[in-house]
């Protein structure tokens, strides 16, 4: 009986290790993976900006060559063109911040979640930051999508929750 009080307080003892354990990991994927998806809709914000911009610019051509002579929509245009290398600065400012963030988190949360998981945010990431640099926004745009849906997946799929744990 008195071994079996030390092997009962020794489980507890492990039970309660690991809850804690658990608990710590899932709060700082939350807190981190909550970082990354407010950064990856800031990067998305100013894509789409940047993206309404190129459209905007092209109606702009179009009504140029229909010889429509409206100088609001050719200041407008004009003004975009302007603005639009200030924006692809600040996109480049928000990824490469993004980057380093994820860089650090992946590295820590790679002591405890999935590799297969984390190489899908990765693959993502590379895929939306090609789009961009190819100024290809409105396919980098679901790509973001993309990388957050998995970044929420995960952080979900590692909730201590009763239905993860069957």
């Amino acid at each position: 009986i008195i071994n079996m009080k030390k092997e009962l307080i020794i489980v507890i003892i492990i039970v309660i290790a690991i809850i804690i354990l658990d608990t710590i990991t899932h709060n700082y994927t939350k807190i981190n993976f909550e970082k990354i998806n407010e950064q990856l809709e800031q990067i998305k914000e100013i894509s789409e900006n940047i993206d309404k911009m190129e459209k905007g610019q092209e109606q702009g051509k179009t009504q140029k060559q229909e010889s429509i002579k409206n100088t609001d929509i050719q200041n407008n245009v004009e003004n975009e063109k302007d603005m639009k290398p200030e924006k692809q600065q600040e996109l480049q400012e928000k990824i490469k911040t993004m980057e380093e963030d994820w860089k650090t988190i992946n590295e820590k949360t790679a002591f405890y979640i999935e590799h297969e998981e984390l190489e899908k945010v990765n693959a993502s990431m590379i895929k939306f930051k090609s789009y961009i640099q190819l100024e290809e926004y409105t396919e980098a745009i679901p790509e973001l999508e993309n990388c957050k849906y998995i970044l929420d997946h995960i952080r979900d799929k590692e909730a201590m929750q009763v239905i993860n744990l069957f």
